[in-house]
């Protein structure tokens, strides 16, 4: 169910999901960093994008395991 619904994703948001939660402690760390940097946002506004499709995603999840 997640595969499908992050296949479901617009494109932009499927990256920063990805993105994210890539790597582990201080990867995960830099990695957020250079993303928020790319999108051009700070990291509190990084962490609210992340927040509202990880909200999506789980809507759908839930749907799909039901």
């Amino acid at each position: 169910c997640l595969a499908h619904c992050t296949g479901k994703l617009e494109p932009v948001s499927r990256d920063i999901i990805i993105r994210y939660y890539y790597g582990e402690e201080r990867v995960k760390i830099e990695s957020r960093r250079a993303l928020a940097e790319s999108l051009n946002i700070t990291m509190n506004a990084l962490t609210i994008r992340a927040c509202r499709i990880r909200d999506k995603l789980e809507a759908c999840v839930g749907k799909c395991a039901n």
